[in-house]
């Protein structure tokens, strides 16, 4: 396209961000740099009137300077922080008209068009006084703390097959992804690679390593061209010291998006209507490393479900013998046998590489079932079927005849017998 034809464009949908980032691009590759930037700077202003506050923010850190960032994040800050913002029912712009504006085929009547094109927004976006959606995490903060934060998240542009977390990996970020769709794939023992999800912007990925100090256990791959924002370890620490209020709602935020995960894919859950009696019921819980989420012969603790990482469970026989029960991983439920029966936890569990998880304790439980009695019959149908597992490790352990603990006539250092046919190799016979 020409310039002429992008100016066009311009006309036929002045709120068109895309339109007005397409003539941007036309005019810094003429050389036109200081036109380019006002036209850049519209489209970040149009973004904003039209209540997008993340296309205008990605449009401000990664196409202008740092003198300019600083002065729209600024009024991006004043427009969308929480002590800021209107409230109320949030409805879409209305398209704004065509101009009624021909373009000349002079360059310099046409650069003349961009410049008032750049300069008059009148009538695009929400009305006056509109309220505006509220950012994920960042539209928790007030203006200043907001002002704060944009500049120092870091934008990474995505490409289509880019990796972007790495299961195994080690490493303290997360990301808001604001523009795009990724891919979550896990990589099993058996080597097999399963697609756990598919997530649509603006969601966040990789926020447990915020909580916890497991690797991680999947990877994400982005579908197409997208935007992330990186929030590290360090500067999460800084805010939290500084917003406590921020790292409270991305406990939230976490809690709310695994127990609907939850909801719609576990068998016990899946009959739970009250979703939101149910997720304030349900706290928090980050395990460090091999820590011990409870002994056998405790009290009940409650029901617990994994969000992030592997949890081992252990039982001891009647004989004192140590048996293996299971190894359970996300989304899966344990501490079901008693808290139901109101008895002493029939097993030991522990997570050796820690992990985050969802712990409703008992005096919350029996709220709940009230509230929730598919819940209770989901969870006694999961211990019968356990109950039933563990019956038969116990009565395979129970009649077993030999000696399994005193190995040491196994391990003799003496010479081999001479069973008096190895010339022949035959070994010793069998009758």
């Amino acid at each position: 396209m020409s310039l002429g034809e992008k100016i066009l464009a311009v006309i036929q949908q002045p709120d068109a961000v895309k339109a007005r980032v397409f003539l941007a691009n036309e005019l810094a590759s003429m050389g036109e740099a200081d036109l380019a930037s006002a036209v850049m700077i519209s489209a970040v202003r149009v973004s904003s009137l039209r209540g997008e506050f993340f296309s205008a923010l990605a449009l401000a850190r990664m196409h202008l300077p740092e003198n300019v960032q600083t002065v729209l994040v600024r009024e991006l800050a004043d427009r969308f922080g929480m002590d800021k913002r209107i409230l109320g029912h949030i409805s879409a712009p209305h398209p704004a008209d065509p101009l009624d504006i021909e373009v000349s085929e002079e360059l310099e009547d046409q650069l003349a068009l961009v410049h008032n094109l750049a300069r008059d927004l009148h009538g695009i976006g929400l009305p006056p006084n509109s309220p505006l959606p509220s950012p994920p995490l960042f539209g928790d903060l007030l203006a200043d703390d907001l002002y704060e934060l944009a500049l120092l998240v870091q934008p990474l542009q995505l490409q289509r097959g880019q990796t972007l977390i790495e299961q195994g990996d080690n490493d303290r970020t997360f990301y808001l992804l604001s523009h795009g769709v990724v891919e979550v794939h896990q990589r099993r023992p058996s080597k097999e690679v399963v697609t756990l999800a598919t997530l649509q912007a603006p969601t966040f990925i990789g926020e447990m390593s915020l909580l916890t100090t497991v690797a991680r256990r999947a990877s994400v791959v982005s579908q197409g061209p997208g935007v992330a924002w990186c929030i590290d370890s360090a500067l999460m620490s800084a805010l939290a010291h500084k917003h406590p209020q921020l790292i409270q709602s991305l406990h939230q935020l976490i809690k709310r998006r695994q127990l609907d995960n939850l909801l719609r894919l576990s068998d016990v859950f899946s009959a739970v209507e009250t979703k939101d009696s149910l997720l304030r019921a349900f706290k928090l819980r980050v395990v460090e490393v091999d820590e011990k989420v409870f002994e056998q012969g405790a009290e009940p603790p409650g029901l617990f479900v994994i969000l992030h990482g592997e949890a081992v469970v252990m039982a001891q026989t009647p004989d004192g013998r140590r048996i293996h029960l299971a190894t359970l991983s996300e989304g899966d439920t344990f501490g079901e046998f008693s808290l139901l029966n109101n008895e002493p936890t029939t097993a030991s569990v522990w997570m050796p590489d820690g992990g985050i998880l969802l712990h409703l304790p008992v005096e919350s439980y029996r709220l709940i079932r009230r509230l929730e009695p598919n819940l209770e019959r989901a969870l006694r149908q999961l211990m019968d079927l356990r109950s039933h597992h563990m019956h038969n490790l116990f009565h395979s352990v129970s009649h077993s005849f030999e000696d399994l603990e005193t190995p040491e006539w196994l391990m003799t250092e003496e010479a081999p017998l001479n069973t008096g046919e190895e010339e022949d190799g035959k070994g010793i016979p069998i009758g």
